[in-house]
């Protein structure tokens, strides 16, 4: 099968490459004069590249209103919606591998590609209406994600195919096909897929509470902010293109300790440990409204938590100790709740869309 990584994360993984390509093809020195530096590679340099190892490069196109956000949440729901329907809809003694397993993984592919475009926006996005329709279509998506692997029809198709999988009359898998099988069958039994109705659907309705409070609690860390004013002796060490980027009108320093490139300036160069450890203290503080108020990001935890725990008791979230592994209780169609976004031989594996983790700006 055709490895396909989403643009925007190919574009960081080339990211050295590109400006190895735009950098000239020789050092100065002796005979270096008259030698002209190798053309910039273009886009399409790369493509030609990954096609020879069977990938798929393509930039991503970003939206630009809530509007086109909204639509582009719809459209991929709907063409999943119906790709899984035509899954569903195929006779149990013809299901094979590719139909049923890849086919869904295949199907979950365009929609993850969708939710880490959104997500990425919600991150990023300068204007706090995108961020705010991104913030609301990346829950969109995680709720429908969460009900995917709840479709009994789906399910039952998948479970045709293991049937006879397991009775030997379908090829034996290998490598990553055999991962991928193994793993499906794997987060449908956490999913309570063998369960009884009743504990599925109260499973279900957790694991979406579970991802609009995990969407909350991002979005209160990511929308925090911490100004840090400094003098020009704290700010010792600390290059001068950075200082005079934050500089103020009474010749003082702020520098944002919730923007990491302002944060990784004073942290990797101010010689004063105690300028170092008043910005740390303040990025690590971040959302917090005051010495004697709880922080906003710890109200929305014990939600989390307790809907975590409601989890376990119903035996869907195994703990970490059980099974050797960190991570959290997240949501996702091919992978197991408690492992963390992972990648995997040949592109099977997708980390869950808009679970990355709280992160700064």
């Amino acid at each position: 099968m055709w490895v396909r990584i989403p643009g925007f994360a190919m574009a960081a993984l080339t990211s050295f490459a590109l400006m190895a390509a735009d950098a000239p093809s020789t050092a100065a020195g002796p005979g270096a004069e008259g030698k002209t530096a190798a053309p910039l590679r273009t886009v399409a340099d790369f493509e030609a590249a990954a096609a020879r190892n069977k990938a798929v490069l393509a930039v991503p196109k970003f939206e630009h209103t809530p509007t086109e956000l909204e639509a582009s949440t719809k459209a991929v729901i709907a063409e999943a919606n119906r790709n899984l329907d035509a899954l569903a809809a195929q006779a149990p003694v013809k299901a094979t591998f590719a139909s049923t397993v890849a086919a869904l993984d295949d199907v979950m592919y365009a929609a993850n590609n969708t939710a880490y475009r959104v997500g990425l926006m919600k991150e990023v996005e300068p204007e706090a209406a995108l961020r705010d329709a991104a913030t609301a279509q990346t829950q969109v998506l995680q709720e429908w994600s969460v009900g995917v692997i709840y479709r009994e029809d789906v399910f039952k198709a998948v479970k045709a195919f293991a049937d006879a999988y397991e009775a030997g009359r379908r090829p034996r898998l290998e490598g990553e096909d055999l991962k991928l099988y193994r793993d499906t069958m794997r987060d449908y039994r956490r999913a309570g897929l063998t369960l009884d109705k009743a504990t599925r659907d109260t499973v279900e309705a957790l694991q979406k509470k579970l991802a609009r409070l995990s969407t909350d609690f991002d979005r209160t860390i990511g929308e925090a902010k911490a100004t840090v004013i400094f003098t020009k002796e704290e700010l010792e060490g600390v290059p001068d293109a950075f200082l005079a980027s934050v500089k103020t009108a009474d010749e003082r320093y702020a520098v944002l300790a919730n923007v990491t490139p302002h944060y990784l300036a004073v942290a990797l160069n101010a010689k004063h440990e105690a300028t170092r450890k008043r910005l740390e203290m303040a990025r690590s503080t971040l959302a917090q409204e005051g010495e004697r108020a709880a922080p906003r990001r710890d109200r929305l935890r014990p939600g989390s938590d307790r809907t975590a725990a409601r989890l376990l008791l119903l035996g869907r979230l195994p703990d970490r100790a059980a099974h050797g592994q960190d991570g959290g209780p997240c949501h996702r169609v091919s992978r197991g709740p408690e492992e963390g976004p992972r990648s995997q031989v040949q592109g099977r594996a997708r980390p869950v869309p808009g679970h990355e983790g709280p992160r700064h700006r």
